[in-house]
This record gives structure tokens, C-alpha cells and sequence, in this order.
């Protein structure tokens, strides 16, 4: 064989073997699993389980509407801003944990300018509850498209949107009041 038959030979092979070294590498960039992406949104108050919730307290930011429940053993007891009963529906509390524990947000919202969201001056209302711990979460305006609220977690500044739909569950006592148990 001659000098340049073999150049040629040479020129070939290694092509080959680096079209080889691109298709092996291609191959296996492919059988990567792709990045893993959160499957859902995070959550307002992690960890807190509706077990642990034994009062809450929901409060109209500038007027003197409050409704208070506190778990009692079999039960939910419930008093207004006056100390005076207020009527429980079970399943009314029970979806009103259920938010509180499963409360999820979708868009932590930037600026310090609290009156664009609806949180200056504490909101329009203000729900405490204990489960372990003490929490707040100050709630404020709709967004424009009326599907989620601003909230604001106690004197954390990150201003957060959740669905405004678990907001109205949330809020029912005191947006639609029960009259007191005779």
C-alpha cells in the first residue's frame, strides 16, 4: 500500500471512530431522565398537618368581626369578638383546615409597596392559627383576573398568590355568619 493510501485509511478511520464518539455520547445525553421539575406548588405553611390545628381565629382587618374556634375534645367551639357563641358546622371547619394545611401558592410577587396588594395596614383579614406553633397569614386584594389573593405570612415580606377560591372557604365564617345556638 502506499504512503497516501494509507493518510487516506488513517483519515477514515478516525472519522469513524469520532462519528463513533459523537453517536455513543448522543446516546446517552438522550437516556438522561429529563430534570426534575417540582410536580406541584409550594406550600404556604409547610409542614403543618390538620391534626395539629386546635384554634384558629379569623379576624376583619378595621372592623370588630372575629370568629375564634378552638378544638375541644370531639369538637369545635366557636365565639365572636364578644365572647357570645357562635354556631359550628362541622364540615365547614373541616374544609377550613383542610386549607389552612394543604394552602398552596403559585407566584411569590415582588415590590415593597404592601397598598399595591391590598396588605398595608395588616389587610382585609387576618387569620391566626396554632398547630404546633403560632401563625398568621394576612390576607388582601384579588389580582386582576379575580382567580387568586394576595397573602402575606405573618411579618414575612414575600407577598404571595394563592386561589382565591380556597380564600373564600377559608374566610366563610366570618363572610357569611352563622347565627348563635339556642
Amino acid at each position: 500500500m502506499s504512503r497516501s493510501g494509507t493518510t487516506r485509511l488513517l483519515i477514515v478511520v478516525f472519522v469513524a471512530l469520532l462519528a463513533i464518539g459523537y453517536l455513543v455520547n448522543l446516546a446517552r445525553q438522550n437516556a438522561k431522565p429529563p430534570a426534575a421539575f417540582p410536580t406541584s406548588q409550594p406550600e404556604v405553611f409547610p409542614g403543618v398537618d390538620q391534626t395539629q390545628i386546635t384554634r384558629m381565629e379569623i379576624e376583619i382587618v378595621g372592623t370588630s368581626r372575629k370568629i375564634t374556634l378552638v378544638k375541644t375534645p370531639g369538637d369545635w367551639k366557636a365565639t365572636d369578638e364578644k365572647g357570645a357563641a357562635v354556631a359550628v358546622n362541622p364540615a365547614q371547619v373541616t374544609r377550613m383546615i383542610q386549607v389552612l394545611s394543604t394552602l398552596r401558592y403559585n407566584r411569590v410577587m415582588e415590590g415593597t409597596d404592601l397598598s399595591m396588594f391590598g396588605l398595608s395596614g395588616g389587610g382585609f383579614f387576618v387569620v391566626r392559627f396554632e398547630a404546633r406553633q403560632a401563625y398568621t397569614l394576612h390576607i388582601g386584594d384579588l389580582n386582576s383576573a379575580q382567580t387568586n389573593t394576595y397573602v402575606q405570612r405573618g411579618q414575612d415580606p414575600a407577598v404571595l398568590q394563592v386561589p382565591a377560591s380556597q380564600m373564600v372557604i377559608l374566610l366563610s365564617m366570618v363572610l357569611e355568619p352563622v347565627d348563635a345556638p339556642s
